[in-house]
This record gives C-alpha cells, sequence and structure tokens, in this order.
C-alpha cells in the first residue's frame, strides 16, 4: 500500500562523520544495531519533515480509484 510505505519511519543516508538522522518511530533494535556498528545516531521528530512527502492517485488492477497524501506534510491527494 503506498501509503504504509510513506508512513514507515526513515533514515537519512550517512554523513562523513558515520552519523544517520533517524525518526523517533525507528525501532529501537535498529538503532541499537547501528550503534554496534560505530554508527552515531541524531534523534529527528517522528515524522520529519526534511523526509520528504507526497500525494498521489492510483488505480487497483479491478479499476477503482485510491489517493493518498503523505503525513510529513499538509497535503490532500483526490482521485477523480
Amino acid at each position: 500500500d503506498p501509503y504504509d510505505a510513506e508512513d514507515a519511519p526513515r533514515i537519512l543516508p550517512l554523513t562523513d562523520d558515520y552519523t544517520v538522522g533517524a525518526e523517533s518511530r525507528v525501532a529501537d533494535d535498529v538503532i541499537r544495531g547501528l550503534a554496534q556498528l560505530g554508527v552515531l545516531v541524531n534523534p529527528l521528530p517522528a515524522y520529519d519533515y526534511h523526509m520528504g512527502s507526497y500525494q498521489m492517485c492510483w488505480r487497483t488492477d479491478d479499476g477503482r480509484l485510491h489517493s493518498s497524501a503523505g503525513p510529513r506534510r499538509s497535503g490532500n491527494a483526490a482521485g477523480f
């Protein structure tokens, strides 16, 4: 489901100083695993604005239209 993919917690790319930004919804075991690898984790809000967002419409195989908007920004999507 496109909304579930958009709603999943995100981590920013690894920087030169071996740090990543991670939304606070990232599972604790993932954060611990990164720490064990020597990666420093910069905590971010639950939904960080800088992670990007979208509004989309799509048609399913049965012909129905659906729409969704990402939770990181205000926006609406509508299908006709």
